[in-house]
């Protein structure tokens, strides 16, 4: 018996030495092989966009099939200015009959679709809600000037908003980001940003730039839309061809320490609260009032102000539903029956280059409200060193109010519009601006 245990021991430790060692080199190798696979499968899915109008050669940018059946999930941004479109796959394979299905400025998101026979090998999504910082994070892009680009980094932040600079002609307002370090090289936006699973998780829409200079180099930051919001919206757009979003008619925002204890609510409590109900909105008339905290919306927990917003969106129209909130130090249920947000289009000042409010900002006051501003626009400019954009009458931004055209006080669009037909290309205008900051200021330029 001693004889067979020793025998045994002998062998089992031959078998062992036999073995290869488990080092962290031959795990590295291993993990860096995984990756490798995981981007050859996902490359697979990724598209060149080049986006064609009468007018110019060509943008282009990174798409990603989202659908066997040739939906490909793109940034607006990359399809906005084109009449037809060449895809070109990682193979090389050209298509020349994609149609747009339909666009979502508000997210900078479009869809277009191959009418080809399938299938295509389309990516799925992840939980983008479960990218959080410190998580590998991996990007694909395919535009012209930088094809089978593959590139890696990690989840830097999470963001409800873009820099105002990196909105401008775009009128992106309902955003849930995902922050990487993750290099974005030019051409790849629309792009899918995966996990080392291969899943997307985000659609690559933006970098930071150089604002000391003024360039587009990078900064070492770069924005992804979050795949959950994109995923909504590309499912709403394939259904309807649009994006019609719902509203409850309220401002909300994130409650802080101070607030919690200014409004009587626990510690622990979490949730956004209401600074305003617009009269006879959903709310309104679902008896929710300003101070209220609403703790969850249709039974999820609702803890930051610009997701209720982003959320509550996509939820059914004119279907009741069920709210969660906290007042006067009580609980309380009540149900809200959303409805269609109707907003009326911002007018285009197409020589100026900027989009302005159709509405009088009050009925006593002078002035149109800028809502946006073309980066091409020749009243376009970015000082670092300021605490505004446009100071030292260089230029105009978002949210300010034009006074003021060549000294013809402006009360509506139409006065504006009116203004800006009198004068001849390449003469200088002078403009009087009310700021963010209500300071006022002259700007001047040459309009073309």
């Amino acid at each position: 018996m001693k004889y067979f245990w020793g025998l045994f021991i002998v062998l089992l430790l031959m078998l062992f030495t036999c073995l290869p060692p488990v080092t962290a080199q031959s795990s590295g190798i291993n993990n860096s092989r995984n990756v490798e696979n995981m981007a050859s499968r996902a490359m697979e899915s990724v598209v060149s966009i080049l986006a064609i109008s009468s007018s110019t050669s060509g943008d282009s940018g990174t798409g990603f099939f989202i659908s066997s059946d040739g939906h490909i999930l793109t940034n607006f941004h990359v399809i906005q200015n084109g009449q037809t479109f060449i895809i070109q796959d990682m193979g090389g394979t050209i298509y020349r009959n994609a149609r747009v299905v339909g666009v979502d400025p508000m997210t900078d998101l479009a869809v277009l679709k191959l009418e080809s026979p399938g299938p295509f090998p389309a990516l799925s999504f992840a939980d983008s809600d479960q990218a959080r910082p410190g998580q590998t994070v991996c990007a694909i892009g395919h535009g012209n000037s930088h094809r089978n680009a593959f590139t890696m980094g990690v989840v830097s932040a999470r963001r409800n908003q873009l820099p105002d600079f990196m909105t401008q002609g775009l009128g992106i307002t309902y955003v849930d980001l995902i922050q990487t370090d993750v290099s974005i090289n030019h051409g790849n936006s629309g792009g899918p940003l995966l996990n080392l699973a291969g899943e997307c998780v985000g659609v690559n829409s933006a970098i930071d730039i150089n604002m000391e200079t003024n360039d587009d180099s990078w900064q070492g930051i770069s924005y992804a839309i979050a795949g959950n919001l994109a995923k909504k919206v590309a499912d709403r757009i394939i259904r309807d061809g649009f994006v019609e979003r719902v509203s409850f008619g309220i401002g909300g925002q994130n409650i802080t320490p101070d607030l919690k204890r200014a409004f009587k609510a626990p510690k622990e409590l979490d949730g956004v609260l209401v600074s305003s109900v617009g009269k006879d909105s959903p709310a309104d008339l679902g008896g929710l009032l300003a101070g209220d905290i609403i703790l969850s919306v249709d039974g999820v927990p609702i803890n930051n102000a610009q997701r209720i917003r982003i959320d509550a969106g996509f939820l059914p129209q004119g279907q009741p539903v069920p709210m969660e909130i906290f007042r006067q130090g009580k609980k309380k249920k009540i149900t809200i029956t959303p409805r269609v947000v109707t907003m009326p289009e911002p007018v285009i000042i197409e020589r100026m280059g900027i989009m302005v409010d159709p509405e009088p900002v009050s009925s006593d006051s002078t002035g149109v409200l800028i809502v946006d501003i073309h980066m091409n626009s020749p009243f376009f400019y970015v000082d670092t060193f300021s605490e505004h954009k446009g100071a030292g009458g260089f230029g105009i931004n978002p949210k300010e109010k034009i006074l003021e055209f060549n000294h013809s006080v402006i009360k509506s669009h139409g006065d504006l519009q009116r203004a800006v037909n009198l004068v001849k290309p390449g003469e200088l205008v002078l403009m009087l601006v009310k700021g963010k900051n209500s300071e006022i200021r002259y700007v001047a330029g040459n309009l073309p």
